[in-house]
């Protein structure tokens, strides 16, 4: 050990992720997005809003709405952006290729209480610590080491807008793909496959210290 401090927390305040949803650039680009269509500002919001301020989005969805910019203003939960206990949260079961998770469409289990599960990549792991922390369930899922989980967020599809009529044409445009990009890649199609995660989330090379 070095001594370095691993803070898992610490890394992931600073990460794109963390700031998702406050990033200026992407605060800008929404903008001027709204600003081209002002008639689809709803829908511009909710769909951007739904992969970077996801954990406020999907609660506005469930409660039968949908998490709009003057909503992140005051959101604790949409400011943090894309957090671990969301993408540990999600369901392994309409991931992949088949585009069901696409542009934001996951699944959260409804449990309540500690039943609620949190995915991890360890099979056997202490559950104690966590269900009486923070009322979560720790259990394995290998899913959350495959690349469909990042496909969620990280396969966009858009509705293109008619530019004479200014109406939505039901025409889904693949405006950001970089799930499919990695599944015609040669880190998915070799002897060995590497996922996003081998590279994005990659393991330590020896024993840290976590705290």
């Amino acid at each position: 050990m070095t001594g370095e401090q691993v803070d898992l927390a610490a890394d992931w305040s600073g990460s794109m992720m963390g700031n998702a949803a406050r990033d200026p650039y992407y605060l800008a680009v929404l903008s001027a997005e709204i600003a081209a269509s002002p008639g689809h500002e709803g829908p511009i919001q909710a769909k951007c809003l739904s992969c970077h301020a996801p954990m406020a989005a999907y609660e506005a969805k469930a409660a039968g709405g949908s998490l709009t910019l003057a909503d992140l203003r005051t959101s604790d939960l949409g400011k943090d952006g894309v957090t671990c206990a969301l993408c540990h949260r999600i369901e392994p079961d309409n991931l992949g290729p088949g585009g069901a998770s696409y542009t934001g469409n996951f699944i959260i289990g409804n449990e309540t209480g500690s039943e609620r599960r949190i995915y991890g990549s360890y099979a056997d792991v202490a559950t104690a610590p966590m269900i009486n922390r923070l009322a979560f369930t720790p259990v394995h899922g290998a899913h959350v080491s495959d690349s469909g989980l990042c496909g969620t967020c990280h396969s966009l599809l858009t509705e293109a807008i008619d530019p004479v009529s200014n109406e939505l044409t039901g025409i889904r445009f693949p405006e950001q793909m970089p799930y499919k990009e990695w599944l015609a890649s040669s880190y998915a199609n070799s002897a060995s496959p590497r996922p996003c995660q081998s590279c994005h989330v990659p393991e330590s090379a020896g024993p840290v210290r976590l705290s």
